[in-house]
């Protein structure tokens, strides 16, 4: 019984190999083509996103010669981008400054980023917003469901070229969306569907291209599940909150910290929610 248990073991497929830093943001960069697409759709700019995809199709180029810093300008154009995409377009001063300290942090971070326990766009996005909020109102639902429909797309395909897991983005829709159900009913408020909030594309964004990012996110499957989670009812109660569900001055800001808080929490979910280890007994 015992060889036929080994065997069949023995016969199991190799695990498949982790994804290095360069293939995960060449993935991400690539799924990120639908979003810019549609961005460039509803704010009918499109030389602006033509070169924001040319350089997407030319940051996709292999460097196999300096890997170290391919995996660093790969990484700094994704988050960069992730970030031009994340705030509104009203926010110009805003976007500017964040991408000052996104690229400063970077400069500060490059040689130990896995060391640095919080997400550097969002933290960069953060300190952006307390100085210069962004003072624009979101576009109504129905005109961003084109924009929500590629976030949702590229968070799938995202799922599916397997460069994120699946906990995250599961726990932080699911978290936000219950946390928002129950927020509005003890409110009263008048937007009572949690579904509004998959709606917005920086939840969307958030939840796929952010909330699993490698360094930052917890290592067991639990605690990546209830990270995500956290952070979707704490950007959710927020929300709520502060009435942020149409003010991009008040949502992104409730996201920001919300993922931040994540970060924060992450190590302590990984050492709660790690199973002991059982000591081997040997058989006399």
């Amino acid at each position: 019984m015992t060889e036929d248990a080994n065997a069949g073991v023995e016969n199991l497929p190799p695990p498949r190999p982790a994804l290095d830093g360069v293939a995960r943001s060449q993935r991400a960069l690539l799924c990120l083509l639908p979003i810019v697409g549609a961005l460039a759709w509803n704010q009918h700019r499109p030389a602006w996103m033509v070169f924001c995809a040319l350089a997407l199709v030319l940051a996709l180029v292999p460097r196999s010669t300096r890997p170290r810093p391919a995996t660093t300008a790969l990484h700094l154009y994704l988050q960069l981008l992730l970030m031009v995409l994340w705030l509104p377009p009203a926010a110009a001063w805003t976007r500017a400054l964040a991408i000052v300290i996104a690229v400063v942090l970077a400069l500060a971070w490059r040689h130990r980023d896995a060391a640095n326990p919080f997400h550097p766009m969002m933290t960069a996005c953060a300190i952006a917003l307390l100085i210069a909020p962004a003072t624009a109102a979101i576009a109504p639902i129905h005109a961003n469901l084109l924009l929500a429909a590629a976030c949702a797309l590229g968070g799938i395909a995202l799922l599916g070229l397997r460069a994120i897991r699946w906990q995250a983005p599961l726990g932080l829709l699911g978290g936000a969306g219950l946390a928002y159900a129950i927020g509005t009913a003890l409110t009263g408020a008048t937007y009572t569907d949690p579904m509004i909030l998959a709606l917005l594309p920086p939840v969307l964004l958030a939840a796929f291209f952010i909330a699993d990012d490698p360094p930052r996110t917890c290592m067991q499957p639990r605690a990546r599940l209830l990270c995500g989670a956290l952070i979707g009812a704490i950007a959710a109660t927020a929300i709520v909150a502060l009435h942020a569900a149409h003010h991009d001055d008040r949502l992104l800001p409730a996201l920001a910290g919300a993922v931040l808080l994540g970060n924060a929490a992450a190590p302590a979910l990984d050492r709660w929610l790690t199973p002991p280890r059982r000591a081997r007994t040997s058989s006399p």
